[in-house]
């Protein structure tokens, strides 16, 4: 019996019984914090639905609209920038719907069980994103997603021409998305196990927090200065926070999502997973315990980051203050979506799950 075969016996031993057997908000909760405190007055964007509306109207004309998959995804950037503008939503909205589609078409989760055509065809549809992504140019032979996307990435562009220095960098984090999450993750395709460090700086690619904390910049059209941040001393930190944002989204995403992966699409691209092929002796509860751990701890560090960063950004001059306290804002935002949005969303819920929070009622 394989390593990932006895992970499979053990969580049909987990998930017998009438009751769940792990509490995901104590992956947040911590000494006096509760998240569904923290989180007691979140909510979507008044404009998501005039988003949600515009969005299907225009992924539909590309051939995109999943039913039951793409509204999840606008939901989602409600959460995510309750503060952008109508406009700004629906181009945010846009990029989401490109992502999920791929991601529930040909995503790291799904490519593995493809036809070895339908994987070729695969292959050669993400190159082709890369270049109209890398390019801004259409392609010879370009797909109606690959139109889409690069309607998208010129809104982008457009909409952040105050600060024509940020596009480039956002476009790096969208192709990071792009090159990690179209393909095939497993272990048994890669060839080699990745540590759970390679694990976890791939998967903020993958999920798409890098570049989903850069649209937080665009959302409020403010950008950070980078120089300044240098000069304040503060570029550290801001690095920092937006690390631990980012692996707050993905890791608890990868607890959410993990029998929708796992026992669903039988893909090993799961930190749960990897944390077990790398340690013969952990068995499956030892590794869900420590991965609840995990995000408990790094949200810890986070508040803390989150705090200090809030008490310097008021002390900047003007000028610098609103792309900080924006900044901060995203990440907030970001870090309440987690919870708010998974809780809710119907994308993850499974038929005796043993997380209370993703168990059908």
């Amino acid at each position: 019996m394989t390593r990932l075969e006895l992970a499979r016996k053990e969580y049909q031993d987990l998930a017998k019984g009438a009751m769940a057997r792990y509490a995901l908000r104590t992956a947040f909760d911590h000494k006096e914090f509760r998240i569904a405190d923290y989180c007691a007055d979140f909510g979507p964007n008044p404009a998501a639905q005039e988003a949600e509306d515009a969005v299907r109207v225009w992924a539909r004309g590309y051939g995109m609209w999943l039913p039951g998959v793409t509204e999840h995804c606008i939901d989602l950037a409600s959460y995510l920038y309750p503060e952008a503008d109508t406009a700004r939503l629906v181009t945010i909205g846009k990029n989401f719907a490109i992502d999920w589609y791929l991601n529930d078409t040909i995503g790291r989760d799904r490519v593995a069980s493809l036809a070895p055509q339908d994987k070729q065809a695969a292959a050669q549809a993400r190159e082709r994103l890369l270049q109209v992504s890398q390019t801004l140019t259409e392609g010879p032979g370009a797909s109606p997603v690959d139109l889409a996307c690069l309607d998208m990435l010129r809104e982008v562009r457009s909409g952040s021409s105050a600060a024509p220095e940020w596009f480039p960098f956002f476009l790096k984090l969208w192709v990071g998305n792009l090159q990690t999450m179209c393909r095939d993750c497993n272990a048994s395709a890669s060839g080699a196990i990745p540590t759970e460090a390679e694990y976890v700086e791939t998967r903020t690619y993958i999920s798409g927090m890098q570049h989903t904390i850069a649209l937080g910049e665009f959302a409020h059209n403010t950008y950070l200065d980078w120089p300044a941040l240098q000069r304040n001393g503060l570029t550290p930190v801001v690095r920092r926070l937006w690390w631990l944002c980012a692996v707050i989204g993905c890791l608890s995403n990868d607890l959410f999502s993990f029998e929708k992966e796992f026992i669903q699409h039988r893909s090993d691209s799961n930190i749960i997973l990897v944390s077990i092929l790398n340690d013969e002796h952990l068995t499956l509860d030892d590794a869900i315990t420590r991965v609840i751990g995990r995000v408990r701890h790094h949200m810890i560090e986070y508040l803390d980051h989150a705090r200090f960063l809030t008490a310097r950004a008021d002390e900047l001059p003007s000028s610098h203050q609103a792309p900080l306290q924006g900044f901060i804002q995203t990440t907030q935002s970001c870090v309440k979506a987690t919870w708010v949005w998974q809780l809710l969303s119907k994308r993850y819920k499974f038929p005796g799950s043993i997380f209370e929070e993703t168990r059908f009622r």
